[in-house]
């Protein structure tokens, strides 16, 4: 093999730079040394980011930070190919010989415009965004029965096929491509590449698949993916004269299995296409023993005897007759759908067994058996267990393979077990055998029955692959829901919920959603409370969507307020409040686990007061962080993962959290302010009123609001759980992305209505969870699940973010407003006990006095000095000020306990309270040096505060935005 020679290709193009550049990034402009372009890899519609130097070939694009050195790592880039290759069709571009020591053999490649002997087609490789302009229709022939799009690996359109059916049943074929004509721009053009042509399904065959079916045709390519679960399919353009056009360079390394035709074109090119896949090294080449079809049908319970197989049939022939990839899989393995040797016998399949069922073993309703090779038959070993699926998690990560198998125990009660393959390798396969025993499954009490099934188990390979999680909610990115007893959506991928650990279930439904909506549902209108709790049990499902952090909210007040009744108004979306509804009463670990297992779902904890005040803190982060600790790996598939969750949560209790910790001396955080939103449950003033209608604005004819709320609690009982699983149906019947764009877009306009541009970041959090809570409102009532209007849905969440925003005093930051609160407090109720009074005395000096009377007592417990401030004015009267010099230690360790001192310290700078010099200011200090009484002459540092500063509240306002 000849050395290629890069320097003298890469020379060659710099030479002809500007043709070199037009012809691989067509469309472009020269601008000085520079050639800019668009990008023909991706989808680039503007000029600018993606350029090439013509004096030296570096290029680059800076929006995807790809870049090379010369014009060969430039078509290794474009063609998407390796560099050597890349420098052979540089070469054969320009004309000149490739190879270390060669010559050039060929005449230069001149611009098509200039050269009168250029081919008439000159394919160019489209860039991505060419698909758009791709036709879909033939100027003569109209709209095509067919459309086959042929892409590079990357996914980008560089062929299409159209097929158009006449009346008198011909077919008529007319292939696009993309290229130059006449020196023109590259376009689209009726005609086929003159060589090079990609495979079908190149990107699928491009991946780390190991198998690729080889058909005749792409009808028969898009037939031949439903009959194969370990096979790509694919073909290429052009029929049986094609084959030396076609680059089937991908299949290298690859086993390939190739599908002729029924017809003598078919196997005539056998041999053709067996040598050209040997040049390209692939593994191994084998063709489908078409005498198959005519021997063996396919049958409910597998392949039978008898079989017809027309002329010219292929894959598509194979579906129509009831084929699928359980029949191929079952041929493949028995050995009768690959092409034998010559002297190979074909091996009769057993009707009766599952395709799945390793040699030496046979199972039926009343057990499973092994062969015994002493009495030639078979022997009972245990109850039949069967191999549903091969399992992995369904978090593509691959870990975990397992088998899912299926038994029935000593009370006939089917169960399944997912046994992780790791446990065949744990001591001989013990621990299955005693979670097998504990389960209730039944062995012959034979020496060796144990180690049979065993063995039965770790040799079944069944075809089909599940993938296990124990997750609930969304899945293969929004295709599925996952329920515990099924999969809402498509489910494609073979999702299943699976738990180790025993599961009851919360989910249940009673009546229609017509009854639900008559007798539930419409009583929440005039009613916010009602209204936003069904609109947040909604709203489950669309944090994950959205990419919320889950959501909680916090009902507090008076006993009999109705509460309890806004919570169960939720849980009737999901299933009977009595049994979906939780209360606070458990442990942190419990709760965590019950979170888990809402992952998507809506959660109510009734009576935070039975909340050891001591967990509660800990509760909140924990549910508002959605994520479990970590623990160590059981049994079963995915138990070593950690469990996360999504979920929208509503509480309820006569305490706020902060009253429950101040129990034990603690304070509630801004974080936690932020993961619970607390929300008085009344929306009245006047005390009589509150005491007859409790949280409702609307009695709807009842006399009192406990009567209502007892009508709605009988009616919950007949009614509920059907509006959840009609709310998730109608999300995955909807374009899931269109979907999302509507809700943030709404989201955004519901934000900006209630809140400013100045408000703090914590108002704008809690704006978006009620936007989200609204939103779902208003899809419920486009659903037609609630009976309401959307404006009614958008009216109560508006109306619960102004009652707690009012409440909250604001849009600042509360954590702001509350350390300063904190330190106001600390001067009110220490500025006299704490602090020696040091009274302003007249000196000859600009300094104040530090002479103090040294009669007053002192306190035994310093925290600084008070110093009076007096201002005359003959307007307003003389008016006393105080001023604090605060030693740093008790400042920082005191005055800012539990907080952090130097963030305190630039709050009361801010607010103006910190009394410092220009110089100070300048240097950002945040302590100034002065003296007070007992320091003499020596300066000393202390917190200079402003006591008639800390009590302007707006000013404090502002610096809390």
């Amino acid at each position: 093999m000849q050395k290629l020679n890069f320097k003298a290709v890469n020379d060659a193009a710099l030479a002809r730079a500007e043709q070199v550049a037009a012809h691989y990034a067509p469309n472009g402009t020269r601008q000085g040394h520079e050639w800019l372009a668009l990008n023909p890899t991706r989808s680039d519609n503007k000029k600018g980011s993606f350029s090439i130097n013509l004096n030296t070939g570096v290029w680059a694009d800076f929006s995807t930070s790809d870049k090379g050195g010369d014009f060969i790592d430039l078509v290794a880039y474009i063609e998407n190919t390796g560099k050597g290759a890349a420098c052979k069709r540089l070469a054969e571009f320009l004309g000149v010989n490739s190879s270390a020591g060669g010559v050039n053999n060929k005449a230069p490649a001149k611009l098509p415009a200039n050269k009168p002997n250029t081919p008439a087609f000159i394919p160019v490789p489209p860039p991505a965004s060419a698909a758009n302009l791709c036709p879909t229709e033939h100027y003569q022939n109209g709209t095509p029965s067919k459309i086959w799009n042929y892409t590079n690996a990357k996914g980008v359109l560089i062929i299409r096929v159209m097929r158009f059916d006449s009346a008198d049943g011909n077919k008529t074929y007319r292939p696009l491509a993309y290229g130059s004509k006449k020196g023109q721009a590259p376009k689209w053009h009726w005609q086929q590449l003159p060589d090079n042509r990609p495979l079908y399904n190149l990107p699928a065959v491009s991946s780390q698949c190991e198998n690729v079916v080889l058909v005749e045709g792409e009808k028969a390519a898009d037939a031949a993916k439903s009959l194969f679960t370990d096979y790509v399919a694919s073909t290429w353009s052009g029929a049986v004269k094609a084959v030396a056009k076609t680059d089937f360079s991908p299949l290298a390394s690859k086993n390939v299995l190739f599908w002729p035709d029924n017809d003598e074109a078919g196997q005539e090119i056998i041999d053709k296409l067996k040598a050209v896949l040997e040049s390209v090294k692939v593994k191994s080449f084998n063709v489908v023993n078409l005498a198959f079809f005519s021997s063996y049908k396919p049958t409910d319970k597998g392949l039978s005897a008898g079989g017809e197989w027309p002329e010219k049939a292929d894959a598509f022939e194979a579906v129509q007759m009831g084929f699928t990839a359980k029949h191929i899989s079952a041929a493949i393995k028995k050995g009768v759908f690959i092409q034998p040797d010559e002297n190979e016998a074909v091996e009769a399949i057993d009707e009766d067994q599952p395709e799945w069922m390793p040699k030496g073993f046979k199972i039926d309703d009343n057990g499973l058996y092994a062969f015994n090779p002493q009495t030639e038959s078979y022997s009972y070993i245990s109850k039949p267990i069967h191999v549903l699926a091969l399992s992995r998690n369904a978090n593509g990560d691959g870990l975990n393979w397992g088998k899912l198998v299926e038994f029935s125990d000593f009370d006939e009660q089917s169960k399944q077990w997912n046994i992780p393959n790791k446990l065949f390798n744990d001591n001989g396969g013990q621990a299955i055998l005693k979670e097998l025993l504990d389960r209730g499954f039944e062995f012959e009490p034979r020496r060796n029955s144990k180690k049979q099934v065993l063995e039965y188990l770790e040799a079944s390979k069944p075809t089909k692959r599940m993938k296990l999680t124990q997750s609930r909610g969304w899945h293969d990115k929004y295709r599925a829901f996952v329920l515990h007893d099924k999969v809402l959506g498509d489910n494609k991928a073979n999702l299943m919920f699976y738990s180790e650990r025993p599961f009851k279930t919360d989910l249940s439904s009673k009546g229609t959603l017509e009854e639900w909506r008559e007798n539930v549902s419409r009583y929440c209108i005039g009613n916010p409370f009602l209204t936003f709790s069904v609109s947040l049990a909604l709203a489950a499902p669309l944090v994950e969507l959205m990419g919320f952090e889950t959501m909680g909210f916090h009902l507090f007040g008076d006993s009999s307020l109705g509460k309890s009744t806004s919570l169960n108004i939720g849980n009737s979306v999901y299933g009977d409040p009595k049994n979906y509804g939780r209360t606070f009463r458990g442990t942190d670990n419990g709760l965590e686990m019950l979170a888990a297992d809402r992952n998507s779902l809506f959660l109510t904890l009734d009576e935070i007061h039975e909340a050891d005040p001591n967990q509660l803190g800990g509760i909140v982060y924990m549910l508002g962080n959605g994520q479990e600790k970590t623990r160590a790996a059981a049994y079963g598939a995915g138990s070593s993962d950690i469990r996360k969750w999504h979920l929208a949560f509503l509480s309820s209790g006569e305490h706020t959290l902060a009253q429950r910790l101040a129990e034990i001396g603690k304070k509630a955080t801004g974080g936690q302010a932020q993961r619970l939103i607390e929300l008085h449950a009344c929306l009245h003033e006047d005390e009589t009123i509150k005491k007859k209608m409790g949280s409702l604005n609307e009695l709807h004819n009842f006399d009192h609001g406990s009567k209502l709320a007892e009508y709605l609690s009988e009616q919950m009982r007949h009614y509920h759980g059907c509006a959840f699983p009609a709310f998730i149906e109608a999300l995955l019947a909807s374009d899931i992305n269109k979907m999302q764009t509507y809700i943030a877009e709404f989201i955004k306009g519901f934000t900006d209505q209630v809140v400013s541009e100045q408000a703090s970041g914590q108002a704008k959090r809690a704006a978006k969870k009620f936007a989200l809570v609204a939103a779902a409102g208003v899809l419920a009532s486009n659903f037609n699940i609630t009976g309401w209007t959307k404006e009614q849905a958008i009216e109560s969440a508006y109306t619960l973010f102004m009652h707690w925003l009012n409440a909250r005093g604001g849009e600042g930051n509360m954590e702001v407003i509350e350390i300063i609160k904190h330190v106001r407090l600390q001067f009110e109720l220490n500025g006299e006990a704490r602090f020696t009074r040091w009274d302003e005395v007249k000196t000859m000096s600009d300094e104040p006095s530090t002479v103090i009377d040294t009669h007053v007592p002192r306190t035994s417990e310093q925290w600084g000095f008070k110093r009076s401030i007096v201002e005359k004015s003959t307007l307003d009267g003389d008016t006393l000020a105080f001023e604090y010099y605060v030693y740093p230690t008790v400042f920082e360790q005191v005055v800012c306990r539990g907080y952090d001192h130097k963030r305190v310290a630039r709050l009361l700078k801010n607010l103006g309270a910190l009394v410092l010099t220009d110089s100070e200011h300048k240097e950002g200090r945040l302590k100034t040096k002065t003296r007070v009484p007992g320091s003499g002459k020596k300066r000393i540092s202390v917190y200079r505060i402003d006591g008639s500063q800390l009590s302007d509240d707006d000013e404090l306002a502002k610096i809390a935005a």
